[in-house]
């Protein structure tokens, strides 16, 4: 009988044990939501347009908001489809401000946006982590003559992507030098979309959410070196000489999948264009470097009979299509009739595509926009992500599907 009474109160005891442990706060977690590499659209510390088109008839909206009652410093650059930045400008936002920016007025004229936005009632006065760095002071919103013509210069067709970071100071630096991390700030207030702007005879608009990037972990003041093992700028911190992920950011993923559409003439089906970036090499190739940095890992176009037409130069889960050679570049706007994607000879008029873009050697980052086109109606919309910046490199011999 004693020990059954023994046992009893040790159960008692565990009892009671259990019931405290339910009533203390949870500890934080060394990986939650915020420190996973699941890229969402949440308030972010970067935000990235992956495609811009500013040629004739053609422009890029950009609008930035700035979530909390901090003012912001929003460095936004320009980038060549080859990877080489070509133009950085700072926006002023109060607590709470929204700017929108049409990167064709800025590449014609140099006006980017006023220097100093009127600050409201609810905005704070000041930015405590800009304070420490005495070159805070933004300049004025217009860029000078010879800056604005070499960017122009530089884009070619005029054909690119950007990147808007929160710093702490105004400068001329860039994300490919170390001294750019040194004003890298880490606060998740920033939110954007974007709408590409066609007139042909009639104006066609058409835009969805930035790329939302959000700095794990969130907060800090700038050059709190916390480095992680994969994330967005981690190639060029390690390329500055920089431990690699001294960033913070959410690194993105490399495999997608949407649907696709090609029949303009067939009832509303319309037409599929894809807007790709992709992850640029560190500096300037020459042409067969640059080729065979940007081949691809694989693509399969499935009709709407689930018939699969792979592109690839290997015997690929049993299908062989001799095509040329796969690659493709930053700030491409591709159909499903490229040449870099199997034909689909089925005759079907829609499917959806799978897009591997990780390099052939290693694991790298992308992102798919569909742009959908039918008659004088548009939409741009996000591919959907298979896998996460953390992903591994699929086996090809492994069915398609999520990683």
């Amino acid at each position: 009988t004693g020990g059954t009474g023994d046992l009893g109160s040790v159960v008692v005891a565990l009892l009671l044990v259990a019931l405290l442990l339910m009533t203390l706060p949870l500890p934080a977690q060394v990986i939650g939501n915020d420190a996973s590499c699941d890229i969402s659209v949440a308030p972010a510390a970067t935000l990235m347009l992956p495609y811009f088109q500013t040629d004739e008839g053609t422009t890029t909206i950009v609008t930035i908001t700035n979530v909390s009652a901090a003012p912001q410093i929003a460095a936004v650059t320009l980038w060549s489809q080859e990877g080489a930045p070509v133009l950085r400008f700072d926006l002023q936002l109060t607590g709470y401000d929204v700017q929108s920016v049409d990167l064709r007025t800025v590449l014609t004229t140099g006006v980017t946006a006023s220097p100093e936005a009127r600050r409201g009632a609810r905005s704070l006065q000041y930015n405590q982590n800009q304070l420490t760095n005495a070159a805070a002071r933004c300049g004025g919103g217009i860029l000078p003559p010879a800056i604005r013509e070499a960017a122009v210069a530089r884009l070619g067709g005029g054909v690119g992507w950007a990147t808007i970071d929160v710093v702490a100071a105004c400068r001329d630096t860039f994300a490919t030098e170390a001294a750019y991390y040194d004003d890298l700030l880490y606060d998740n207030a920033l939110i954007g979309d974007w709408q590409l702007v066609e007139n042909n005879g009639e104006t066609d608009v058409a835009g969805t959410s930035l790329v939302h990037i959000r700095a794990v972990p969130e907060g800090g003041p700038s050059g709190t070196f916390l480095p992680r093992p994969q994330t967005f700028y981690g190639r060029l911190t390690a390329a500055a000489g920089l431990p690699r992920g001294v960033d913070r950011r959410q690194p993105l993923p490399a495999v997608f999948a949407m649907n696709w559409r090609d029949a303009p003439s067939v009832g509303n089906l319309g037409r599929s264009s894809f807007l790709i970036w992709r992850e640029p090499p560190l500096t300037v190739m020459d042409n067969n470097e640059s080729f065979q940095f940007h081949r691809y890992q694989q693509a399969a176009t499935f009709d709407d009979r689930e018939n699969p037409f792979v592109a690839c130069e290997v015997n690929c889960g049993g299908f062989q299509v001799p095509i040329v050679p796969p690659r493709i570049f930053s700030g491409e706007r591709i159909r499903i009739s490229d040449d870099r994607l199997a034909p689909v000879t089925s005759g079907s008029f829609e499917g959806w595509l799978y897009l591997d873009l990780n390099r052939l050697s290693e694991a790298s980052q992308a992102w798919v926009v569909v742009l959908q086109q039918a008659g004088r109606r548009s939409v741009l919309f996000d591919a959907v992500s298979l896998g996460n910046g953390c992903s591994p490199l699929r086996d090809k011999s492994e069915p398609f599907g999520p990683l």
